[in-house]
């Protein structure tokens, strides 16, 4: 059973009883930075109920959820913060346009040093 993620992007900071029980007994792992949050989801089977009940919780709480800006379907590689995560090898990495950029001021700094 391989991990997915979702992003669920809101202005700020989701029917509660059923659907937050249902998240709550599923064991949902989150990461939020500022109007973000990444779900971590243990299956793509659960992945659905989870994104659900979440953004129904931020409903329920107030919070609009921006659903042209978000990705609510469970994938296994997407780009979150400027990283690109890839559950099925399980890294972390750059994508190529920043790696590029990386290389090029690392190169410029050593010039800089001679």
């Amino acid at each position: 059973m391989r991990p997915v993620l979702a992003i669920i992007r809101a202005p700020a900071l989701v029917k509660l009883p059923d659907h937050f029980l249902l998240a709550h007994q599923l064991a949902i792992t989150a990461s939020i930075y500022l109007d973000d949050l990444l779900v971590l989801i243990q299956s793509h089977q659960d992945g659905r109920a989870i994104v659900e009940a979440v953004v129904d919780l931020y409903k329920l709480l107030g919070l609009k959820v921006k659903e042209s800006k978000s990705i609510l379907t469970p994938q296994a590689h997407l780009e979150h913060l400027g990283f690109l995560l890839d559950c099925t090898q399980h890294y972390i990495t750059l994508p190529q346009r920043k790696m590029s950029r990386v290389h090029q001021l690392c190169k410029d700094l050593l010039g800089h040093l001679q």
